[in-house]
């Protein structure tokens, strides 16, 4: 797993690379700045992230905001709060963590967050994509993903937070989704779910994208959303 943390405080953020560095099949990037952290993750590893350990305040600013954020971005992210216990619980969930640590923060508090989320993790196979381009592997949730356009030889992925780009062929994608997704044209893979309207000839999908249905595909995808 891939674990960073967004703390200006040196003793926590100590502890918790302490506690993780020597875990099997853990690395861990710190830093001390939203600013650092955000440069980290959008541009350098491209939201290649596992676990984040966010103070709830870094360098005066809002770490909770921050977090959310990134989740908007990278839906995928867990998230673990780190707080001295003085804000409200419900502040925490301006994003989605998965756990929250109250400094000084415990060595078997991390480990108890990590064992959870890669138990999360591993039950979630199945629910999420896992693709490789370019040298870099991409883990997508699959409910996040509106639809999917080939170019070429490559697919690009669409989803609620950013767009993807693998080299595979329609047919290989197509193995690899679960019911609810359909080939709806010769480049385009729609998620059933994501359909807000449905007309002859194209798709309006919730975020007011329109895609195109193939003469004869019409009645067959009208008939599958009707029983989702």
């Amino acid at each position: 797993m891939r674990v960073a943390v967004c703390t200006d405080d040196a003793d926590c953020m100590k502890s918790i690379y302490e506690d993780v560095k020597n875990i099997k099949n853990c690395t861990i990037r710190c830093f001390s700045t939203i600013f650092g952290f955000v440069t980290y993750i959008c541009d350098e590893i491209r939201g290649e992230l596992d676990i984040l350990y966010m103070d709830e305040q870094v360098a005066k600013e809002n770490g909770i905001e921050a977090a959310g954020d990134i989740q908007r971005l990278f839906p995928e992210l867990k998230v673990v709060f780190l707080t001295k216990g003085n804000r409200r619980t419900e502040d925490f969930f301006m994003a989605r963590p998965v756990f929250l640590l109250t400094k000084p923060i415990r060595k078997e508090a991390v480990q108890q967050s990590i064992e959870r989320i890669a138990e999360d993790l591993k039950q979630e196979e199945g629910k999420v994509l896992t693709l490789t381009f370019k040298g870099s592997t991409y883990r997508i949730p699959v409910h996040s993903i509106y639809y999917i356009e080939s170019q070429g030889r490559k697919l690009y992925i669409y989803t609620t937070g950013l767009l993807r780009e693998v080299n595979m062929t329609m047919e290989e994608m197509m193995h690899m989704l679960p019911d609810n997704f359909y080939q709806c044209h010769r480049s385009y893979i729609v998620n059933l779910d994501r359909i807000q309207n449905l007309l002859p000839g194209e798709i309006e999908l919730s975020n007011k994208r329109i895609l195109p249905i193939a003469r004869g595909r019409y009645e067959e995808v009208k008939e599958k959303i009707k029983y989702l």
